[in-house]
């Protein structure tokens, strides 16, 4: 009964967190829907525009692809496989987690229809929020500390190299103009999101 009880406030706790975090992202949906371009993202974009060397914005053009789903999906299929048990399985669901994260973005901008920033300094296609970048960068890092975190040097150098790669990812997209800020929070809220959903299913497959 005490193993029963465990499993289901571990599963409502997860199930919280992932609430929450739609709850934000709805809420930051709405106001973004009733003040475009506020005060926020237009201090941020100012800034930016600062930061705009070109030194920074080539970084940023390659660090940016560090957030794709090219990149992140095969990322994680290998991290699968190389995990401890059930490796087709884990494989197969982080891949899994990437393919419906991507498809959750596409459907939230299409909802949502909200604009990119004007004169962009790299390529991009769609509507803004939220930004898919962000939401993979943080879908693929954050599965990956949830699977590394039994080995011995996961307590520092995972999380924190994950976090510099979000944190990177997202600057990128801020420096590059192809985003505002509020559509980077709206891609980590729904990055972590899935995080949190996809965590659970892995610890019942023992993919961690």
């Amino acid at each position: 009964m005490s193993f029963i009880y465990d499993q289901c406030m571990e599963w409502s706790t997860r199930v919280a967190l992932a609430f929450a975090c739609a709850v934000l992202f709805v809420a930051l949906a709405r106001i973004c829907d009733w003040a475009p371009n506020g005060a926020l993202d237009s201090a941020v974009a100012s800034c930016m525009a600062h930061q705009q060397t070109t030194a920074l914005v080539s970084f940023g053009s390659y660090i940016t692809h560090a957030g794709s789903a090219v990149l992140c999906t095969p990322l994680l299929f290998v991290i699968g496989l190389a995990s401890y048990k059930s490796r087709y399985p884990c494989a197969a669901l982080m891949a899994g987690a990437m393919v419906c994260t991507v498809i959750l973005v596409y459907a939230l901008k299409m909802g949502f229809s909200m604009p990119r920033p004007p004169n962009p300094l790299h390529s991009s296609r769609g509507y803004g929020f939220p930004s898919g970048h962000a939401a993979q960068a943080t879908v693929c890092y954050g599965i990956s500390c949830v699977v590394s975190r039994r080995r011995r040097w996961h307590d520092v150098a995972i999380p924190a190299l994950s976090i510099a790669l979000v944190f990177l990812v997202s600057w990128s997209r801020l420096v590059l103009g192809v985003h505002y800020f509020s559509d980077i929070v709206g891609g980590l809220l729904l990055g972590a999101a899935v995080v949190i959903v996809v965590s659970r299913q892995m610890n019942l497959w023992k993919c961690t």
